[in-house]
């Protein structure tokens, strides 16, 4: 087991908190409700209340409680004066592909681009990494949220490690919707570029997959609201 891999940098422990409003406040007024006194906490009078009635009250209270959906709808007519006009994209012949196809989920380049303006819009970053299959075949964008990027240090020259945490299902059947965290740590140093997968394992983090490339730098890179 390496050094503790799930640290966190300090201005992600800064942001994960607003993230969460600005993402609450996506989902709209039901999500908003469903999340209690975070948003709406009880009065002082329900609260002086016995505990039955000071809830039965509160519930009262937020069921004719309003919240406007303003935020969702916002982002949604930013995103479409941002690429109201088809983005001009020059690239190289050998990667001319990646504009009809940039993820590994076959996501056009604009598609993509739309993706990370929406997700700058709501949280200022988003994290993009370029990868390819490792048992062969053409490299890929992957796009992740802000709250992925636990932990990075960065020099003059670009990011030289950071931490992806990504949710994957680890259900024994078909049916169930068990979840666990894996950790993509990446480093860049003197010997090149090297990406190890860690996974949850009964408490535990296991090193499941490891691998190295020749890379002149991190293929990390972290759009934001002004870049």
């Amino acid at each position: 087991m390496p050094d503790d891999i799930t640290y966190k940098h300090p201005e992600y422990l800064e942001m994960v908190e607003p993230w969460k409003t600005v993402r609450d406040t996506m989902k709209g007024e039901h999500h908003i409700k469903s999340e209690g006194e975070t948003y709406l906490p009880m009065t002082s009078g329900q609260d002086a209340l016995p505990a039955a009635d000071g809830y039965a009250r509160y519930d009262a209270y937020k069921s004719r409680a309003r919240f406007f959906d303003l935020a969702a709808p916002a982002v949604r007519g930013l995103v479409g004066i941002a690429h109201d006009k088809p983005a001009y994209v020059e690239v190289p012949p050998r990667m001319e592909y990646i504009i009809e196809d940039a993820t590994a989920s076959g996501d056009t380049l604009d598609d993509l681009a739309r993706k990370v303006t929406r997700e700058s819009l709501q949280t200022g970053r988003t994290p993009l990494l370029v990868d390819a299959p490792t048992d062969g075949g053409l490299p890929y964008i992957s796009l992740y949220a802000a709250e992925s990027l636990i932990n990075w240090k960065q020099d003059d020259m670009g990011y030289y490690l950071a931490v992806l945490m990504e949710p994957r299902q680890v259900a024994d059947d078909e049916f169930s919707h068990e979840m666990a965290n894996s950790y993509r740590v990446l480093r860049y140093d003197e010997f090149g570029y090297t990406v190890q997968v860690f996974v949850e394992t009964n408490g535990e983090l296991v090193l499941e997959s490891e691998y190295a490339i020749e890379l002149d730098a991190m293929p990390l890179s972290v759009a934001g609201a002004i870049n």
